[in-house]
């Protein structure tokens, strides 16, 4: 049984994060961690295998029209906007940049909205535009669990602070509370 997916967006500063977050994880986790990044142009090649190195739980890029499965960490892919057809599946697409960024965490924020509701949890780390801000409001208008980086400790703060300016999130969390909130959904004994 495939608990709802947990999607998480950042951009400067959350790939130390989002590592030592995949390094919790153990095979056979419940739930997709599905996770929207803005990368530079030289990091696109070695993202995956930086993360994979540090996991024992398969990381990779889905495909368009690929099943969404737990137990596995699915990361956007370079240059392409990730969306949901279904509950089950992946759609990818070349439109436009979004807040300057494809993928756009808003497209793949606002696409999870919509698909899974209320079954669905909702990270936005440090960053350095508002990206993401929007899709996660809607995340939580449609019910689902909301969570920023408390911008006095990220990074570089006005992703997570431009979210907090919209609405206020269930929780805000330092990146260490966050990362236990995904290893207790992980490992919930």
């Amino acid at each position: 049984m495939m608990n709802g997916p947990v999607v998480i967006g950042g951009s400067a500063g959350s790939f130390r994060i989002i590592s030592k977050m995949v390094s919790i994880l153990k095979p056979g986790f419940l739930f997709p961690l599905i996770i929207c990044v803005h990368r530079n142009r030289a990091a696109y090649q070695g993202f995956i295998p930086a993360l994979s190195s540090q996991s024992a739980v398969a990381i990779q890029e889905p495909v368009d029209g690929e099943e969404i499965k737990a137990g596995i960490v699915y990361i956007a892919p370079a240059n392409r906007h990730l969306e949901f057809a279904t509950e089950n599946t992946f759609t990818l697409n070349d439109k436009p940049q979004q807040n300057y960024s494809r993928p756009s965490i808003d497209v793949t924020f606002n696409s999870a909205a919509t698909v899974f509701g209320e079954d669905l949890t909702g990270i936005l780390l440090t960053g350095a535009n508002n990206d993401g801000a929007e899709g996660l409001k809607n995340i939580h208008d449609s019910g689902g669990m909301t969570i920023v980086q408390d911008p006095a400790e990220a990074e570089v703060s006005v992703m997570p602070q431009s979210a907090m300016d919209l609405f206020q999130p269930a929780h805000v969390l330092e990146a260490d509370k966050i990362i236990n909130f995904i290893q207790n959904l992980a490992d919930p004994r």
